[in-house]
């Protein structure tokens, strides 16, 4: 059993302090927290520092441009395409897969996986974090697939082998974009051209787009029957 030291304590106030002002406050409460003391700082200057990051990428904020568009406005309304359009170039510019290649297969899967893949790519450069799934925050691999998906009202469980298996098994030849993508111990989201996923990848890194080698086996499955 693991007691309440003051250390803990207030390790667990830093934590709820950066959830508060994240929900209520956005940046500008969490700046008003951290400059405003605490019992310990340290915690909430690294949690100020790692969200800073976040959204100083790119992506994470073209990403929750675009999702935001397409709930206000709609998947055909001619803003979200344009959004669409920047969220894809800057995936594009991360991979070997072209700006149209990526919008083409965002638009085969439809809308409910369109607002799944937005939900996880507006997460890159989040912190790794084993046994968590908090948007803005931290996530592991299986936090941030099973956060994506809840977005959209499904349910995953938070352990890649049992969402897996809650899933229906893909071949690679029919998976679509938002489908998992796993092999054993960690799983991915696919963003529907080749083996290009977004992922929570291991203790040190950050959310991010990537390529998922050809010498590694990997299964697909999608949380839609």
């Amino acid at each position: 059993m693991i007691r309440s030291t003051p250390s803990h304590r207030s390790k667990r106030a830093g934590a709820l302090v950066l959830t508060g002002t994240l929900a209520f406050g956005g940046l500008s409460g969490l700046v008003t927290a951290v400059t405003a003391g605490s019992a310990d700082a340290t915690p909430l200057s690294r949690s100020f520092a790692m969200v800073t990051r976040w959204r100083a990428d790119p992506l994470s904020r073209a990403a929750t441009e675009a999702l935001d568009l397409f709930h206000q406005d709609g998947a055909t309304s001619a803003t979200f395409i344009a959004a669409r359009r920047i969220v894809a170039v800057d995936v594009a510019g991360r991979t070997t897969a072209t700006a149209d290649q990526l919008e083409a297969a965002w638009v085969a899967a439809g809308d409910q996986r369109t607002a799944v893949i937005l939900a996880a790519l507006a997460q890159v450069g989040v912190p790794y974090r084993r046994n968590t799934s908090a948007p803005g925050v931290s996530f592991d691999c299986s936090g941030l697939t099973m956060y994506a998906w809840s977005t959209v009202g499904v349910d995953l469980p938070h352990q890649s082998e049992r969402q897996m298996a809650a899933s229906t098994a893909r071949t690679a030849d029919v998976a679509l974009a938002g489908d998992l993508v796993q092999y054993p111990g960690h799983v991915m989201l696919s963003l529907g051209v080749g083996r290009i996923i977004v992922h929570a990848p291991n203790t040190g890194h950050l959310v991010e787009v990537r390529e998922v080698s050809a010498r590694r086996s990997v299964r697909f499955a999608s949380p839609l029957p």
